[in-house]
């Protein structure tokens, strides 16, 4: 019965395709690594070690593009959005360990993509001004890169981690003309390799009615 009467009002809503992108900063922690296994010299580490990288929070830079409905004024529903982001700021070397062996990660080389899925919020406007409120759900994938050391041994590594993502955007935007926005917005990552661990924040370009 629910499900029938939101399809109806979907059916009859004034619905209005958007279309952003971003220049975007994320700030975040490094997530711990998983490596694959490691040929020293006078061993071998197994696949899957664990590779603390002491949950400092970073600065990163990117972009990124988001599809989203909008619905009679009111209701907003973010589709699919994608986001990549480099280091940027602060990078120094983390010194850790592996498996009993000394470890060195370089965030300088870190990378990050961020793949949003449909989400729902709402949206309201004033003359030129505009607000909305969204729940985003998603997935967040993390690059980074290091080296193990082990006797004469230093091997290099590359790792990448995947975590479930779940922020809240809140943005703010003034109309350029009738199809056209600038906008700011503010993301918390409710859940992000762990609750409350990072914000994202930028300036948007958006396009639609």
């Amino acid at each position: 019965m629910l499900a029938t009467t939101f399809a109806t009002s979907l059916a009859r809503a004034d619905v209005e395709p958007r279309i952003g992108v971003g220049l975007v900063g994320l700030a975040a922690p490094l997530p711990d690594g998983r490596l694959d296994s490691i040929d020293l010299e006078s061993r071998t580490i197994a696949k899957g070690a664990r590779l603390p990288t002491g949950g400092r929070t970073y600065g990163m830079v990117g972009f990124h593009m988001d599809f989203a409905f909008a619905l009679d004024r009111r209701l907003l529903l973010p589709l699919l959005g994608v986001g990549g982001y480099i280091a940027a700021g602060d990078t120094r070397a983390i010194a850790s360990s592996v498996d009993g062996s000394a470890a060195r990660v370089m965030p300088w080389r870190s990378s990050r993509f961020d793949v949003l899925l449909p989400g729902i919020g709402i949206h309201g406007v004033k003359r030129r001004f505009a607000g909305s409120a969204v729940v985003r759900t998603g997935v967040a994938l993390a690059f980074f890169e290091g080296h193990v050391a082990g006797g004469a041994d230093v091997v290099p590594f590359e790792t990448n981690r995947g975590s479930p993502l779940l922020q809240v955007e809140l943005e703010g935007c003034r109309r350029l003309d009738p199809t056209q926005r600038v906008c700011l917005f503010v993301a918390p990552r409710l859940y992000d390799f762990g609750w409350l661990s990072g914000v994202s924040a930028g300036l948007r370009w958006e396009l639609g009615s």
